[in-house]
């Protein structure tokens, strides 16, 4: 008797899911879903991941160094150099600022480096210290000014510029606190010059050192005066006629007037000034009156 045996033929057919390969003359790109990864390659780089091992050294730069980040497949990057950077670019005079020392990477992120592999020092400006951690704090200045701060990491300086802000105009050494902006008297007077005072008189022009600034009028110059002039014009319309000059627009000006020198009375709300003379009439009927000028800042 014949007996037949029944064949069982399995058939196995390894199944890939890929991408579409893509080029140019810069890069050649391969997606593949499968276990072994896939191979791409640019100008700089060739990479041949693997989703099976992170860990493995995956690419390899022009100059041979190559970091790979930890737990991210095919995410490498190399590292440049180090680089001071702040938290604060433009600090108040009165405040602190932070600094880091950062690792810079070819792939535009940055590492902070520990505070204990840095020493800070102070280069120019008004640095008033820097601490091991990285606040640095600042001397009162007369006006913005740039302070330069260095930080050694191993056999790398770095120097990083921060513009600190005026941010108390009145608080200047000799100067502070005494109703004129240091910025103005340094300007004028240098520092810590004892005529620089808002009561002292630093010209012939019968004008204290605060009504020159006020009237932005340069101190120590009598030529430069403030006047007010009184007209009483011809015609129908009566009224004196009163003209102040120079005047700017960022101050405010206020014309009073007093019938008999004890009581006065503002003609007008502050008004501001033309860059040259400003006029208006006073139409009151006094026979005399007499008039003042009130200066102000906005």
């Amino acid at each position: 008797m014949t007996r037949f045996l029944p064949l069982l033929w399995f058939c196995w057919f390894p199944l890939t899911v890929s991408g579409q390969s893509r080029t140019s003359g810069d890069y050649a790109l391969t997606d593949s879903l499968d276990s072994g990864g896939g191979a791409s390659t640019s100008r700089d780089y060739a990479q041949a991941g693997s989703v099976e091992t992170f860990t493995e050294t995956a690419a390899v730069s022009p100059d041979g160094a190559v970091t790979a980040r930890a737990g991210w497949p095919g995410w490498l990057r190399t590292p440049l150099a180090p680089a001071l950077i702040s938290e604060q670019t433009y600090p108040n005079e009165d405040a602190v600022a932070r600094l880091h020392a950062v690792q810079l990477n070819d792939d535009a992120t940055m590492d902070l480096l520990p505070p204990h592999l840095v020493t800070w020092q102070p280069v120019s400006g008004p640095v008033r210290g820097i601490e091991a951690s990285g606040l640095v704090s600042f001397n009162p200045v007369d006006r913005s000014t740039d302070a330069v701060v260095r930080g050694t990491v191993g056999a790398e300086i770095m120097e990083l510029t921060l513009h600190v802000q005026d941010a108390r105009p009145d608080d200047f050494g000799l100067y502070a606190n005494d109703g004129l902006p240091d910025a103005w008297q340094n300007q004028y007077f240098g520092m810590a010059n004892p005529l620089a005072g808002p009561a002292s008189f630093s010209d012939a022009s019968g004008h204290t050192n605060l009504f020159k600034y006020l009237a932005k009028l340069a101190p120590g110059d009598s030529s430069q005066q403030f006047t007010l002039t009184i007209e009483t014009p011809a015609g129908p319309e009566g009224g004196t006629r009163l003209t102040l000059a120079p005047t700017w627009t960022d101050r405010r000006y206020t014309i009073e007037a007093s019938s008999n020198g004890l009581d006065w009375y503002a003609l007008t709300d502050p008004l501001p000034g033309t860059e040259g003379a400003l006029s208006l009439t006073d139409s009151s009927n006094y026979t005399s009156m007499l008039y003042r000028v009130r200066i102000g800042l906005p």
